[in-house]
């Protein structure tokens, strides 16, 4: 009778471990240690915010050569063909640049902060071409005091 109890013991301990095992292979996390996250390259996004910078400096740069070439070239001709340039693709494209530039460069950093990706994009992008909407009607009030012969307009000259 002895012998028998021992048998059933034995036996009920074995089933438990394979119960156990079914269990945990059905159940893999839960037999995992704690996950420990690390960060990537893109995680917090460092890449992206050096990027941002990196485009929006860049088309700073053609912006100004643009704007400033073209102000030369209205003021030795006095041309209002000269000054409808500004409205062109030559000055619009760089102005883009210089705010989708910003925005990253903006949504990246508050992405090093923790903020969700979507979220920082979605404050960023607003806040960026809000304010570059407000430059760019400057941009144009400028253009108007230009066109109406005041040369004073465009003082690029100011910061050199």
């Amino acid at each position: 009778s002895s012998l028998s109890i021992r048998g059933d013991t034995a036996l009920a301990v074995t089933a438990e471990r394979i119960m156990m095992n079914i269990h945990r292979t059905l159940h893999k996390e839960s037999c995992r240690p704690a996950m420990t996250y690390y960060y990537y390259s893109f995680m917090p996004p460092y890449f992206f915010m050096v990027a941002g910078l990196i485009i929006a400096v860049t088309s700073g740069a053609a912006f100004s050569a643009v704007l400033k070439d073209i102000v030369a070239a209205w003021r030795k001709t006095r041309s209002t063909k000269v000054v409808a340039k500004l409205g062109g693709i030559n000055i619009q494209l760089p102005f883009l640049g210089i705010c989708t530039g910003t925005a990253i460069f903006l949504a990246s950093g508050l992405g090093c902060f923790g903020t969700p990706t979507w979220l920082a994009y979605t404050v960023a992008a607003p806040l960026t071409f809000l304010s570059a909407g407000l430059v760019w009607r400057q941009l144009k009030s400028n253009l108007a005091l230009l066109e109406s012969g005041q040369p004073r307009a465009f003082e690029l000259d100011f910061f050199s």
